[in-house]
């Protein structure tokens, strides 16, 4: 290389290398694969939307609350924001979640919504694991009480004028809950948990 230096040899910047080349060809098919890949799994593992079913699924649904609650002439919503999801992965053989708003007719201004997840896991270690970890990443909702339930293992709640939500365990079964509308906690649990 010096003797080319010396000889007044010019090299050739930008030249594309074999090894460059091989990089570049390395790269463009990795992102090409993720791209697809990424969201098959996401579709095999995770479940995919699905609207609302009228049986009996396992997480609370807005109508158990609201015809439980002796609420007439409710409608739901059937915008794109209420749905239906089930899936599944490792830790979590089953696990299911609901998001469903609707309006009631004796009072237009009270739109109800709620969101619910149940979590059946593994083992009971792992599930006192989801629930400290949902407490820590919650805190955007506020701050989480810890109260005492004979029915459960664990329940953490908060309770503001509209808003309600809580996390609870039963044994290996997680569920989490936020609710928008003017029901108190004793009624959501009784609705959402299977004691």
């Amino acid at each position: 290389m010096s003797s080319k230096l010396k000889s007044g040899y010019q090299f050739q910047r930008n030249k594309v290398t074999k090894i460059k080349f091989n990089k570049l060809r390395l790269k463009s098919f990795l992102m090409i694969t993720l791209g697809v890949f990424i969201p098959v799994m996401d579709l095999l593992f995770y479940g995919s939307y699905k609207p609302i079913p009228e049986e009996e699924i396992s997480v609370v649904k807005l109508s158990d609350i609201l015809e439980g609650e002796n609420y007439e002439d409710v409608r739901y919503s059937q915008n794109g924001g209420q749905f239906y999801k089930e899936g599944s992965s490792f830790l979590v053989p089953r696990q299911f979640e609901l998001r469903q708003s609707a309006e009631i007719a004796q009072d237009p201004l009270y739109k109800p919504s709620i969101w619910a997840e149940r979590y059946e896991v593994r083992t009971e270690s792992i599930a006192n694991a989801f629930v400290s970890t949902f407490v820590k990443e919650r805190q955007y909702h506020g701050v989480y009480e810890r109260k005492s339930n004979q029915n459960l293992d664990e329940l953490w709640t908060i309770e503001q004028d509209d808003f309600t939500s809580f996390i609870a365990r039963d044994g290996k079964d997680v569920y989490v809950v936020d609710y928008w509308g003017i029901e108190p906690i004793d009624t959501l649990l009784q609705y959402s948990v299977d004691f």
